[in-house]
């Protein structure tokens, strides 16, 4: 947001598992920056947190940008400060989440049978049906198949 000395940003959306690897103690650092149109943002100071803090965020709470180079001079207390309005955590679950809370599935297989995937009698073809060996098309979808059995 350009200038301004108290910018309201739009709010956004970050994923946990790349936020912090959906570890809620791990600890995130999050920097603020001044923006430069030749492309030499300045660093305005960071604050360190984790998202069990920011769930337990209260609207108007601060967190104090402290610069790293700054901190050690005598009177610097930081150089602004983030004030949270809003935080919201949706769980999104993993796959493997709702197939272990009971999530049933049907398994339906589609396959391509387009003439660029080969005649199905040459044996050179994903698609080959002669022969003593299932084509290889057959033997994904039989693996994936029975592991999804399991």
């Amino acid at each position: 947001i350009k200038n301004t000395l108290n910018p309201h940003w739009k709010p956004m959306k970050i994923n946990t598992r790349r936020l912090c690897d959906n570890n809620p103690d791990a600890v995130i650092r999050i920097e603020c920056y001044d923006w430069d149109s030749d492309g030499t943002h300045d660093l305005i100071g960071e604050f360190f947190t984790t998202l069990a803090e920011l769930e337990q965020t209260r609207p108007g709470k601060t967190f104090a940008l402290v610069h790293p180079k700054k901190k050690e001079k005598r009177g610097y207390r930081h150089s602004g400060e983030i004030i949270v309005d809003q935080i919201v955590v949706d769980r999104e679950y993993t796959f493997l989440e709702y197939i272990q809370g009971g999530c049933l599935l049907n398994f339906v297989v589609g396959i391509d049978f387009t003439g660029s995937n080969g005649d199905p009698r040459d044996s050179s073809s994903l698609h080959y049906l002669g022969g003593t060996t299932p084509n290889q098309y057959t033997q994904a979808i039989t693996a994936v198949g029975n592991d999804i059995l399991d």
